[in-house]
């Protein structure tokens, strides 16, 4: 329904707020991945909510409708469709990873903060490469979940704008 906010969207059935966000998080994930599998130059932002998730960019309606009901049975088939390697949980993990890193190589007040800056720039690159398997690996196990078999795609809506917004509506039995 044109104008309607998300609340009231995306019933949930049994399901806990926790499983579908993480089932609607993977449903974005391969709903991205199949629309760039048909169009490799497709620049598309994801956001998930406990009702279903958002895509910004695409202009085709038809082209997120078809996806959406495809990842469906995609997951099934292919769980690995729910981790994408541009999620914002990787960047999260290496915020955080990095974070911690300089914090830790930086060490007692002793030391002067540019005497501590090689150690800190070589923790936190060390920290920055961990975190992109590490990224991929929460999201596989805590973000997303590709047990999607309760859920079912509701009308999707187009939100004006340029580029292009569509809320995908997921209903959870």
């Amino acid at each position: 329904m044109a104008g309607q906010s998300e609340v009231g969207q995306g019933a949930s059935g049994g399901t806990s707020v926790l499983e579908r966000i993480r089932g609607n998080h993977a449903l974005e994930h391969a709903t991205v991945h199949l629309m760039v599998r048909r169009h490799p130059n497709l620049k598309v932002v994801g956001r998930t909510t406990p009702a279903g998730f958002y895509l910004h960019g695409p202009e085709d309606s038809a082209l997120v409708e078809e996806s959406a009901r495809a990842a469906l049975n995609a997951l099934l088939a292919e769980p690995d469709l729910a981790v994408h390697q541009r999620c914002g949980t990787n960047l999260a993990v290496t915020g955080v990873l990095a974070g911690l890193a300089a914090f830790a190589a930086g060490g007692g007040r002793a030391r002067g903060r540019m005497a501590a800056l090689p150690q800190v720039l070589l923790a936190s690159l060390w920290a920055v490469m961990l975190a992109q398997p590490l990224g991929m690996l929460v999201q596989k196990h805590l973000t997303t979940s590709p047990r999607v078999g309760a859920a079912s795609i509701g009308p999707i809506e187009r939100r004006g704008g340029k580029p292009a917004t569509h809320f995908v509506p997921v209903n959870w039995v």
